[in-house]
């Protein structure tokens, strides 16, 4: 009965805005502003779930910034600010949220044969915080071969990501065979296996430190020219917890990326009269994605907090035979007893730890992707409030991270029944020699085994077009086209692994392909308008048509190349699939070389501002999104 009902997801967001400002004197002032913004989502049937286990997320994100603006004569500002971030978000069930994210205070989640059910075993909180300070100076200087507006400033950022992994604290029942009620006198009823999360939580606090420093002349060399000069430098600091890694000397060890030398260049030039050209450069460095590099804290070589089942290596039998449950932790059916908690720490005490069969390790010679810039443009005024322009802007991403497989498997037969035997390498043989110089009898891992190189590269092309009416009569509006394509030897997603590594051999050529984020065409209508003779009424839209999202059109019933990996791409040609709605693609062949269905949404607004006197006015408004109710 649990199923019996209609059950839409429900997301709520909630936004406030506090603002002051002050004058101190005619030459200084300070401002403070804080955002908070809470957009808790509930009712998420994810799988095979009843009500009783939806998930829901509790998302808090704030921000509080104070600034002080000093005018140091008539050339001169200095702006100094100082800010605090954070973002407090949770995944889990109900029941962990109200209690104060303690997982093991919930009641324990029912596994039955084909859903789950009393309670979502799903546990995650994370608060990021992020305080940063800035300051900058502005100094105009007239010159006799062109002015320069110089802009130099420094920043100085701390951030920490603390994360909380409780899942299946509260413990799972599973039914193999089973869809219940549970009945004590019906053998057939009860749970034949139990597992949870001992000997308490997982989590980690990371933590990242970084400097920046910049400087950048706008130089206006006469009324047709000016360029934009810059230089700018960024390093950061990563800490993360102690984790056995024999590739770093200690713990703190992490790579510092010191070379993120970064030139900017830009120039603006009059071709005469109502035409402009425009240019420029620039390379960008990344940061440290702590959940890009996770696996480090998650996927050790011993794992602190791990979930044990009971019995360890299979069912108990007999719920099946129709027999009573023999193991202790089933006997008393799907309740966690006091007894059974004061069985599982004298079993598993804090401290207790596993061998894991795999495991993540940083790599040393890590460094910071970076990408390079470049762009060329004409924009042209027709008339008075009507313009056109065009832009060519090329992207090149390098040092991207991927994921590399150190203990890779290998085939016998392309058959995909073929076992995948793993093969080991030379890194994985020094990573083990280091583990066992500390640990003693430390046997070679058995599992995957994964680290990252800065192997990824990606390019992108894009030429975007528009045309804009700037307000009067009445109306405005804008249409925009952009035509772009984005490519390379990664999806451009994380750190992506490669699909056709075998043994040390990534095979990139054979991985280049469009990025997980082309997105050939984008087309976009804009516009508001007064509506006469309404006395104020304005009718506001935006139209959006976007091209399909690419994908891998792949053959899992048979492995060419061996390594374990199905998801070997099937040559160009047109594939159909099959049942009801048949939905037939063209593929060019390789890495994403098919596209999903385009995407299209109009939305619309109807205001009226309302004239209150005394220079008050009030808006009231109604918007309808996606107003022709497409499915995307």
């Amino acid at each position: 009965p649990e199923f019996n009902t209609t059950t839409t997801e429900a997301t709520r967001v909630w936004n406030t805005v506090v603002r002051a400002d002050h004058q101190l004197t005619s030459n200084n002032a300070w401002g403070v502003r804080w955002l908070r913004e809470a957009s808790p989502q509930f009712n998420q049937i994810i799988g095979d779930v009843t009500l009783d286990a939806a998930r829901e997320e509790a998302d808090v994100d704030q921000t509080l910034v104070g600034s002080l603006n000093s005018v140091l004569g008539n050339t001169r500002v200095n702006s100094l600010r100082l800010a605090w971030t954070q973002e407090d978000v949770s995944f889990g069930n109900p029941c962990f949220n109200a209690n104060g994210r303690v997982q093991a205070s919930c009641a324990p989640s029912l596994d039955f044969d084909t859903f789950l059910t009393q309670q979502n075993n799903t546990a995650q909180a994370r608060v990021n915080d992020a305080y940063q300070l800035e300051d900058t100076l502005s100094w105009f200087i007239p010159g006799r071969r062109g002015d320069h507006d110089i802009k130099a400033g420094v920043q100085l950022q701390y951030s920490q990501s603390r994360n909380d992994t409780q899942d299946n604290l509260n413990g799972t029942f599973s039914f193999s065979r089973s869809n219940g009620p549970f009945d004590p006198n019906n053998p057939f009823t009860y749970p034949d296996r139990f597992s949870i999360r001992v000997p308490g939580a997982g989590g980690s606090l990371n933590k990242s430190q970084s400097l920046g420093a910049f400087i950048q002349d706008k130089w206006k060399l006469n009324d047709a020219l000016t360029l934009t000069l810059g230089l700018r430098y960024d390093v950061e600091k990563v800490t993360l917890p102690e984790v056995d890694n024999p590739l770093f000397e200690s713990p703190d060890d992490y790579p510092v990326d010191t070379n993120n030398i970064q030139p900017r260049l830009g120039l603006a030039y009059n071709l005469g009269g109502t035409t402009v050209m425009r240019g420029g450069y620039g390379r960008f460095y990344d940061k440290t994605h702590f959940e890009v590099i996770g696996g480090v804290l998650t996927n050790t070589p011993f794992a602190t907090s791990f979930n044990r089942n009971f019995p360890l290596n299979n069912v108990d039998p007999n719920p099946q035979l129709g027999l009573m449950p023999t193991d202790p932790f089933l006997v008393n059916g799907p309740v966690i007893t006091d007894a059974m908690r004061a069985q599982l720490e004298q079993m598993f005490p804090s401290g207790a730890s596993i061998r894991n069969t795999g495991a993540t390790f940083d790599n040393p010679d890590r460094v910071l992707p970076y990408t390079d810039q470049l762009s060329l443009g004409f924009e042209r005024q027709i008339a008075s409030n009507f313009s056109v322009s065009a832009d060519y802007v090329h992207a090149f991403g390098r040092d991207m991270l991927m994921a590399v497989a150190l203990n890779p498997t290998l085939r016998a037969t392309t058959a995909v029944t073929s076992p995948n035997v793993r093969q080991g390498s030379a890194r994985l043989s020094t990573i083990t020699a280091g583990l066992q110089a500390v640990y003693p009898g430390f046997a070679p891992f058995t599992g995957a085994v994964t680290t990252f190189d800065n192997v990824g590269k990606t390019d992108y092309d894009a030429l975007m077009l528009q045309v804009e009416k700037r307000y009067s009569h009445n109306f405005s509006a804008r249409l925009s086209y952009t035509l772009a394509y984005s490519r390379g030897n990664t999806s451009g997603a994380g750190a992506a692994a490669s699909p056709f590594q075998v043994l040390d051999d990534l095979n990139l050529d054979l991985n280049e392909g469009p990025t997980s984020f082309d997105q050939r065409h984008n087309f976009v209508v804009s516009g508001t308008a007064l509506v006469p003779k309404t006395g104020g009424l304005t009718f506001s839209w935006v139209a959006r048509a976007l091209s399909g999202s690419p994908f891998t059109v792949f053959n899992s019933t048979i492995d060419t190349d061996r390594n374990g990996t199905l998801s070997d791409p099937l040559p160009a040609g047109t594939y159909s699939g099959s049942g009801e709605n048949i939905i037939s693609v063209e593929s060019e062949g390789g890495r994403n070389g098919a596209y999903g269905p385009g995407f299209f949404k109009l939305d619309v607004r109807l205001g009226y501002r309302l004239d209150l006197g005394n220079r008050r006015t009030l808006d009231v408004f109604g918007e309808v999104f996606n107003l022709t109710d497409r499915a995307n």
